[in-house]
């Protein structure tokens, strides 16, 4: 079996070899290859490796502290896009607020367009709630 720092390991490589991939693609003008990680999946692996404290320290078997600001990089990258933050739920983008907060990442822009993309999900969950009975 795999230790859980392997499987972060070979996540953590083939998702950064995808920016790679979309970003030389996006700079030299060519057709955009397909994206197999969603936003969310960056979050949620980001938010992971900082529960799991693989987000610090560097080791001769991996560089653990690099390689995560590298994902943090790509989160921020991805996030300024509009149509990528609307197709974030709730529980990835409360993720990436704290993955955001913690490393000290992001523009004001970008929290507040964060914050807005949560303040519409609320109203929309509150709006599929059915009235409670009140207590007499």
């Amino acid at each position: 079996g795999y230790r859980h720092d392997t499987v972060f390991k070979t996540v953590l490589q083939e998702v950064l070899h995808e920016h790679s991939e979309l970003q030389r693609a996006r700079v030299l003008g060519e057709e955009l290859p397909k994206v197999r990680y969603s936003t969310a999946d960056l979050v949620l692996v980001a938010f992971a490796m900082l529960r799991l404290k693989l987000y610090r320290g560097n080791t001769s078997w991996f560089r653990w502290t690099d390689r995560y600001q590298e994902l943090v990089n790509s989160i921020v990258y991805r996030l300024e896009d509009p149509q990528e933050l609307a197709r974030l739920g709730a529980e990835p983008l409360a993720a990436a607020a704290f993955v955001l907060g913690r490393g000290r990442r992001g523009t004001v822009e970008l929290y507040k367009a964060m914050y807005d993309r949560m303040m519409r999900l609320l109203e929309s969950a509150s709006d599929l709630d059915e009235p409670q009975p009140r207590d007499c």
